[in-house]
């Protein structure tokens, strides 16, 4: 009797509805660890601007003005689409000379793989600050913003207060 080498067509059904069951269970795992590096890069950033926030308020008593944090590059405020004017106390606020660059903060550094210096904002508040993190897909030229867009959707934003407490909020 001759003995035949090889895989049943039962066999290899079995490993292909193996490898189907798999593939569809690590789907949802995938996009979750997707949307989680979208919010780590997001927080790692406001962290930052928080941190600037919070050098700038030791050595001055206040906290910047969302204009101050311009000198990183082409980021917008809520009003003028532009960080164009002097923190508190410091000059007319029309983006005279009176703006001093920050020290080791140059352009481009806030620019990430899901988000650009564009999304991010500061606001000023009764308690102290807000550092935001826009989803406005019109704001964000970053290399993966339409993965941002897909995860979080293009509506709302990302924001820290001065006590580092995140909220994600969508409209």
């Amino acid at each position: 009797m001759k003995k035949n080498k090889g895989f049943t067509i039962i066999e290899l059904l079995i490993v292909i509805l193996i490898v189907s069951i798999l593939s569809v269970l690590s789907i949802p795992l995938l996009k979750g660890s997707m949307k989680e590096a979208v919010m780590t890069e997001a927080i790692m950033v406001l962290g930052a601007i928080r941190t600037i926030e919070k050098m700038y308020y030791v050595e001055h008593g206040a906290y910047m003005s969302t204009a101050y944090l311009g000198n990183l590059g082409p980021i917008r405020t809520v009003s003028e689409n532009a960080w164009a004017m002097a923190p508190p106390g410091n000059g007319n606020g029309n983006g005279d000379a009176n703006i001093t660059k920050l020290p080791g903060i140059s352009p481009g550094d806030f620019d990430g793989t899901y988000f650009s210096e564009g999304c991010y904002d500061v606001q000023l508040t009764a308690e102290g600050f807000d550092a935001i993190c826009w989803l406005d897909p019109a704001l964000n030229q970053a290399p993966k913003a339409a993965d941002t867009q897909r995860l979080l959707g293009s509506t709302g934003r990302i924001q820290m207060d001065q006590y580092g407490t995140v909220e994600v909020l969508t409209y």
